[in-house]
């Protein structure tokens, strides 16, 4: 297992959107998590992400916000390490009920923030059009589906 790893996102759209993600790399696909809140909800969220290539063996992580400004920190995180083909299955325990942004990066180039060739998806929207609003409703309990297509980051 990796050391705590800080990372900014930036997402450009018409605007920049800069997030500032950290958590525990895992070396496999049981992924840790973060709830910053330190708040414990009884719902699971888990879905499954569709890279545009296959990145076996890279670090990816998946984020619940309240927002899209990360500067002020983010609701959970979880991190793991892609397996071979284009699908990634992913789950963060114990999220508290409301309406969030998910949103995932895959590190294909690594480095402190996403660049070209680095994959980035948000449910919802795209890297062109994300989301205005927080889109992602989880309840009081049980378990809630978000499935998130990735892109290639272009032309940053």
């Amino acid at each position: 297992m990796k050391n705590n790893v800080y990372r900014t996102i930036v997402v450009s759209t018409a605007a920049v959107i800069v997030v500032f993600i950290s958590g525990i790399f895992s070396c496999d696909n049981d992924s840790s998590t973060s709830n910053e809140d330190n708040g414990a909800g009884s719902t699971t969220v888990n879905g499954t992400l569709t890279l545009p290539a296959p990145a076996n063996g890279v670090d990816y992580s998946v984020i619940i916000d309240n927002n899209l400004d990360g500067d002020d920190g983010f609701i959970t995180i979880t991190n793991g390490t892609c397996g071979p083909g284009i699908t990634v299955n992913y789950a963060i325990e114990n999220v508290n009920a409301g309406t969030y942004y998910i949103y995932a990066i895959v590190w294909v180039i690594g480095g402190n923030a996403p660049q070209n060739g680095d994959y980035l998806g948000i449910f919802g929207g795209t890297l062109n059009n994300p989301p205005a609003q927080p889109n992602a409703v989880i309840p009081d309990s049980g378990t809630v589906i978000f499935n998130i297509v990735l892109e290639v980051i272009q032309g940053w």
